[in-house]
């Protein structure tokens, strides 16, 4: 949220209404050069530290995958509209939260 707060408060003032189709730097400024300590050639890597964990993150996304297929083809034929509802609300909620895990574990620091 911080970089949208940015792009629409301070630098709004700079480009206008082209804000978001134009480069974050501000006028007469410039990117740090390619090597440098701001921007190495080599991409941090985000995986997660374990081969363990990796698994569980791997475990993860099948569970929600078949939680999600569940949900979408479940019979709810004889159910009230406010029960079917709930449980489209709370199957989509299960997996939003379980997909959240997953992908915070995948981006977990390795220790260095």
């Amino acid at each position: 949220l911080v970089h949208f707060q940015h792009m629409v408060a301070v630098q709004r003032r700079w480009h206008g209404w082209l804000t978001p189709f134009v480069h974050w730097t501000p006028p007469n400024g410039r990117c740090p050069r390619l090597g440098s300590r701001l921007n190495p050639y080599e991409k941090y890597d985000v995986r997660a530290a374990t081969p363990w964990l990796q698994a569980y993150v791997v475990a993860q996304f099948v569970l929600m995958l078949l939680v999600t297929v569940y949900v979408s083809f479940a019979s709810t034929d004889g159910w009230s509209d406010r029960r079917r509802q709930a449980f489209y609300a709370a199957g989509f909620l299960v997996v939003l939260a379980g997909l959240a895990c997953a992908g915070w574990l995948q981006g977990a620091e390795s220790p260095a």
